[in-house]
């Protein structure tokens, strides 16, 4: 009944939380634009950078299996510490 009927609709406060979110990831990815432009990395860091993406992924995706509720926690733990910096 009236659980469900605040879920049908977004929040006021939901949607500005998103937008947030939204504008944040932006200015992480001018960040990324910069960084990337200013040294355009080789083809050994790339291929360093991309494996090393894979192994963090797929450890992740094991761990997230294993133990869902630490890669939540943590997941969480990340991104109040990268709101910090």
């Amino acid at each position: 009944g009236r659980a469900l009927a605040g879920m049908a609709t977004p929040s006021l406060n939901g949607n500005r939380w998103l937008q947030g979110l939204l504008k944040e990831a932006g200015k992480e990815q001018a960040r990324m634009d910069i960084l990337l432009q200013l040294r355009a990395p080789g083809p050994l860091s790339r291929m360093l950078l991309a494996g090393t993406q894979a192994t963090l992924g797929h450890g992740f995706l094991i761990a997230h299996q294993v133990s869902p509720s630490f890669c939540h926690w943590f997941s969480g733990y990340v991104e109040e510490e990268s709101i910090k910096a």
